[in-house]
């Protein structure tokens, strides 16, 4: 038989195809589904030659049954990162943040919120996965309401299943305590720490909290606003401007899609401070290192960094694991499977060209023009050498503004949950100003909650 030949497997309702490499090995997975009252059966692979589709070849049959790999879990007390009460706007929150181990963790109800007099309780589920799971540090987290309190004191209990896992004493009521993220100052300094990994140089620094700050002259202002709401606009107009930044898309976002494009994901973040695990703050400061000379992007840098990113990363594991087995044809096409970004006959062709004369890194060459295909210019703007390139660029765009909404101001990975709702409501008003996404992450108590009292 052809050494690409195609196994193709019979599932009610699926039919997936799936293509071996030039050894001839391939791996697939699917959700099998019994059907009521059946728990086990066995499953034939059938190989198939594409050249003569009626050269067929069944070659593996093997029992499957119905397994749970989720079991019920407790967590202990050094399992919870955070836990810490805030009073804003007349109303009492909550903030409970675990850390679990591994991404082998998931919480599957964070509990009802009931109270009996001054003492609060919650009680969670937590499911662990008793299959692999990938070893990255996983936090997540949840604020309750505990809408208005009279001042005193109170208790809060957190529950997993029953059991206690911690307790919280606080206070209502009091002197209002300032927070430090309020400084227009301190809040643009944290946009370069959080956006782009460095300390902001004096003119940028000046010019971003001019921005803010000018909301004292009235003149300044939109007609019947006040100085707060134009302050809350401009602290949202700004930290957005970090995303948007010529800097910003040629680091971080780069970054972004290169995960996304040749890994199907995106990278960890691991929160916390476990800089271990932190992969997407390490990777970024990686493509970002020196690049700012005499306060200018210089675009020399910024190309030599982005081409040494992509050579260091075709030599990790994760991306041989997938890559290295494949012949040339088959790498451009799971690269752009991945991407999901279209391309002409020709431009496949030229790619796998290009792998064929085996020219140095020329699988890293490759994997930048799919992702990227970018050249930097001054100021950094970027000039598009490839149409696949670009078309996944604007498709990742969303999609990266909602992951760094997570990264930058909650220095965590998202909560699926809460990803697919603001990728949703970006999609859905077509940007981040009408979906006053920006606006909800800034003054959120969860991001608050970093610089001092919410």
């Amino acid at each position: 038989m052809n050494n690409q030949a195609t196994s193709q497997i019979l599932v009610p309702g699926k039919v997936p195809n799936v293509v071996t490499n030039c050894n001839g090995d391939a791996s697939f997975s699917f959700d099998l589904i019994f059907p009521p009252g059946v728990n086990s059966g066995i499953i034939t692979t059938t190989a198939t030659d594409p050249i003569n589709p009626g050269n067929t070849s069944e070659f593996s049959c093997f029992p499957v049954s119905s397994t749970t790999p989720w079991q019920s879990a407790i967590l202990t007390q050094n399992q919870i990162e955070q836990i810490k009460a805030w009073t804003v706007g007349g109303r009492t929150y909550v903030y409970v943040q675990p850390k679990f181990p591994n991404a082998g963790y998931r919480i599957v109800n964070w509990g009802s919120l009931a109270h009996t007099g001054n003492n609060f309780n919650a009680d969670a589920s937590v499911e662990r996965f008793t299959g692999p799971s990938i070893q990255s540090v996983v936090t997540t987290a949840h604020i309750y309401d505990l809408e208005t309190l009279s001042a005193g004191n109170y208790t809060f209990t957190f529950k997993n299943s029953g059991t206690l896992v911690t307790s919280l004493g606080f206070s209502v009521g009091g002197a209002v305590v300032l927070n430090d993220i309020d400084d227009a100052t301190k809040f643009v300094r944290r946009q370069y720490l959080d956006f782009l990994s460095r300390e902001p140089d004096d003119p940028g620094w000046k010019h971003w909290t001019a921005e803010i700050t000018q909301c004292s002259n009235p003149g300044n202002r939109l007609a019947g606003e006040t100085e707060p709401q134009c302050v809350e606009r401009k602290r949202a107009n700004t930290s957005a401007a970090f995303f948007l930044s010529p800097e910003f898309q040629n680091t971080g976002y780069f970054v972004l899609r290169v995960y996304r494009g040749s890994l199907g994901r995106m990278p960890f973040f691991g929160g916390s401070g476990d800089t271990a695990k932190d992969e997407f703050t390490r990777d970024a400061a990686m493509v970002s290192a020196g690049i700012v000379v005499n306060n200018d992007l210089d675009p020399n840098v910024i190309n030599a960094n982005k081409q040494a990113f992509v050579n260091q990363f075709v030599l990790r594991p994760e991306f041989r694991e997938i890559y290295d087995s494949l012949c040339n044809d088959q790498y451009v096409d799971k690269l752009f499977q991945t991407t999901g970004a279209p391309r002409t006959s020709k431009e496949r062709q030229d790619l796998i060209d290009e792998l064929n004369a085996n020219a140095p890194n020329a699988r890293a060459n490759v994997l930048f023009k799919v992702v990227d295909g970018t050249t930097t210019k001054t100021g950094g703007a970027l000039t598009f050498n490839t149409p696949y390139g670009e078309a996944f660029y604007d498709q990742q765009f969303n999609p990266g503004f909602v992951q760094m909404e997570y990264f930058g101001y909650l220095r965590r990975d998202p909560d699926p949950e809460g990803y697919v709702v603001w990728l949703d409501k970006l999609n859905l008003f077509g940007n981040w100003n009408n979906a006053q996404m920006v606006l909800a992450f800034i003054t959120s108590p969860e991001y608050r909650a970093r610089f001092g009292q919410p």
